[in-house]
């Protein structure tokens, strides 16, 4: 059990080690880190309390797209270790045209990954709270313009829009 394990998780864990790496190494350049350096945090306190928490999310959100390269993966190696389970399953009911064991591995398949899509997402929510506000839903990515004001019109997008029809 230990091989088949370690065939499927050492290529997800470098590549989620080499995403979380960039993404911690680029929360601790950021201008929070500096703060909280020149407030007195220990760098273990920084690492922790404050980059970890930033770095984390693109981890998050890549674990339940990996959730398919486990599936996907475990077709192969179920084979190679001999090993029964869903992937095996699904292959002989593919050899043997087993439609109605087909639909359900799929079925079955397509539950996990959506269940597990949204669990991802909840995740990043509570790991990055910038990304909900509790009051008002999802935080909009520009504000409005207030009422009664003419909207703001970017000069290089102006630029390349056609001239309107007189």
């Amino acid at each position: 059990l230990v091989l088949p394990v370690l065939t499927l998780a050492i290529p997800l864990a470098g590549f989620l080690g080499q995403i979380m790496r960039e993404a911690l190494l680029d929360a601790l350049d950021s201008p929070f880190a500096l703060a909280a350096r020149a407030r007195g945090e220990s760098e273990a306190g920084v690492r922790l309390r404050h980059a970890l928490r930033h770095a984390a999310a693109p981890g998050i959100a890549l674990s339940g797209w990996a959730f398919g390269f486990l599936i996907s993966g475990a077709v192969v190696v179920e084979q190679i270790f001999a090993r029964p389970g869903l992937g095996r399953t699904a292959l002989a009911a593919v050899t043997s045209r087993d439609v109605p064991v087909i639909v359900g591995v799929v079925l079955v398949v397509a539950v996990i990954y959506i269940v597990l899509t949204a669990v991802t997402d909840l995740l990043a929510r509570i790991v990055d709270p910038r990304l909900v506000d509790a009051r008002t839903g999802p935080v909009p990515t520009a504000a409005p313009a207030p009422a009664g004001t003419a909207p703001v019109i970017d000069p290089a997008a102006a630029a390349d829009a056609p001239a309107p029809a007189r």
